[in-house]
């Protein structure tokens, strides 16, 4: 469950709340400690995390010196 969430958090542009909902979770507070603690960060900052590396990758051109 935890790589389909890590998953549905790269791939789905949805609200975090949604992907709770469509996991099996009743409340988005249970996915977010859920989360957290087979993670080690709130969905949310992994969302953003994942997503920076994406924009900021090696292969970008802001790299470049």
């Amino acid at each position: 469950m935890v790589q389909d969430a890590c998953m549905r958090l790269q791939q789905m542009d949805v609200p975090i709340e949604q992907i709770a909902f469509s996991l099996g979770f009743k409340d988005p507070g249970h996915f977010n400690r859920f989360f957290k603690r087979h993670i080690g960060i709130p969905p949310g900052a992994y969302r953003r995390r994942i997503s920076a590396q994406c924009q900021g990758g090696e292969n970008s051109y802001a790299a470049w010196p």
